[in-house]
């Protein structure tokens, strides 16, 4: 399925440039919590160092006194669904959690030094993002074949 028709088939709205960049975030398949811990914890990014208490680059993120309320918010909410038992998958196949997982992901990676490589690999725990290098002008031709064939 094109980018295209999977927008038509979620009932996204907005313009082409608002559907694409909902596209790129959506993921093959949910992503497993559990694959989730193991990856954070492998990048050194976030993991319990004891019962109680957190360690890792994200850790040192929220203690600072420099991040936003919106910023610990989030990671909040991530740290709910990934080490709360708030879930036992990351919904990235649904426009409204895939968008939200990606603004996480994007700020996790600020404290890593390789951010692409880590954002690459942290979606490849569920088969990678399908129209990660959509862009808006395949999207159009998309619509407007579409458009043709109707």
């Amino acid at each position: 399925m094109n980018g295209y028709e999977k927008s038509v088939a979620l009932n996204l709205t907005g313009t082409d440039a608002e559907k694409v960049a909902i596209l790129q975030t959506l993921t093959v398949s949910n992503i497993a919590v559990d694959a989730v811990r193991v990856w954070l914890r492998e990048n050194l990014l976030w993991f319990r160092s004891s019962p109680t208490t957190m360690g890792g680059a994200i850790q040192q993120v929220i203690e600072s006194p420099s991040t936003h309320d919106e910023t610990k918010q989030q990671l909040g909410i991530f740290w709910s669904a990934v080490f709360g038992d708030g879930a036992q998958n990351l919904l990235t196949t649904v426009p409204t959690w895939a968008g939200l997982v990606w603004q996480i992901i994007q700020g996790l990676t600020q404290a890593a030094p390789d951010a692409a490589a880590l954002v690459d690999s942290f979606y490849a725990l569920d088969g990678g993002r399908p129209y990660k290098d959509l862009t808006v002008e395949q999207f159009a031709a998309q619509r407007a074949a579409a458009v043709d064939m109707e």
